[in-house]
């Protein structure tokens, strides 16, 4: 008995292996195809135990769940010439086993690349015929709906039930923040520059009123300081003639100390002069007689 031990062990794993590639089983919660050599050749079981041939029969089960596809944000242009990036998510499910499998071979990463770029298209024209974002529905139906006859047929044609379609977030595309910014900046800038010409116009307009108060200023002062010194050497000459007239003597005496202070008030050592010139008459003799 021992001895047949080995080769009862080998029995029950070549049964259990057979009876696992005869019975496959079918839960609620996925949706099974019967494939051989590639063709499909069962579909739409219910749920429970169910049997095929064993290797030469193959079963491809899929989640037949509720899935979400999380996309990539995706940049999309208004019909304003504004653009936008857009993230998005779609709740989807598999519809139809048998088309899942034809169109995208089971593989589930290729089916979610497909309907994102059919969502992505239909998007597309939804915001370029939007001139504002706002223009945009973006409730669940009314965005399906959005995408147009055509785009929910080819989703469909995929063997895929879109369920939901919601826009995650909207944010101004940063090239296009960029260029808001440079718009004005420049726009600023022309402000600024405006506001400086106008700013200098009005500096000239002030140093040029300024400048000419001032000349203004200097000649009524010049014209009022000749008529001042005029009247000055009138009432001297008019006090000069009043003394010269009570005495004449002593004016010419005045006169005379007058002259040698200026004379000799220059600094110079020297002066040569005639010992008969009338200029030391007062030095000579005190009545300013020779």
């Amino acid at each position: 008995m021992i001895r047949k031990l080995p080769y009862i062990i080998i029995g029950l794993v070549l049964i259990a292996v057979v009876i696992s590639n005869i019975c496959f089983e079918v839960t609620p919660k996925t949706k099974v195809l019967l494939t051989q050599f590639g063709k499909i050749v069962g579909h739409g079981y219910s749920p429970g135990l169910h049997f095929k041939i064993p290797f030469i029969q193959d079963v491809s089960v899929y989640d037949g769940r509720i899935l979400t596809l999380d996309n990539q944000t995706q940049t999309f242009t208004t019909a304003g010439n504004q653009n936008l990036d857009v993230a998005y998510f779609v709740k989807w499910k598999v519809s139809n086993a048998e088309t899942y499998y034809q169109t995208t071979t089971g593989q589930q990463l290729v089916a979610m690349d497909r309907l994102s770029a059919l969502i992505n298209s239909g998007l597309r024209n939804e915001f370029a015929a939007a001139k504002e974002p706002a223009a945009v529905n973006f409730t669940g139906p009314a965005l399906l709906a959005g995408l147009g006859e055509n785009k929910r047929k080819q989703v469909h044609d995929l063997g895929i039930e879109l369920l939901d379609l919601r826009i995650r977030s909207i944010t101004v595309a940063q090239a296009e923040v960029d260029a808001i910014y440079a718009r004005m900046r420049a726009e600023q800038g022309r402000i600024a520059s405006n506001f400086r010409e106008i700013g200098e116009q009005k500096a000239r307009n002030i140093r040029s009123n300024a400048d000419g108060k001032a000349a203004k200023l200097l000649a009524q002062a010049e014209n009022q300081a000749q008529e001042i010194r005029a009247q000055g050497d009138a009432r001297a000459a008019e006090i000069e003639a009043a003394e010269y007239a009570r005495d004449p003597e002593f004016f010419r005496f005045y006169q005379s100390l007058t002259a040698y202070k200026e004379a000799l008030s220059g600094g110079k050592d020297v002066l040569v002069m005639s010992p008969n010139s009338q200029f030391f008459r007062y030095l000579s003799n005190a009545d300013g007689k020779r």
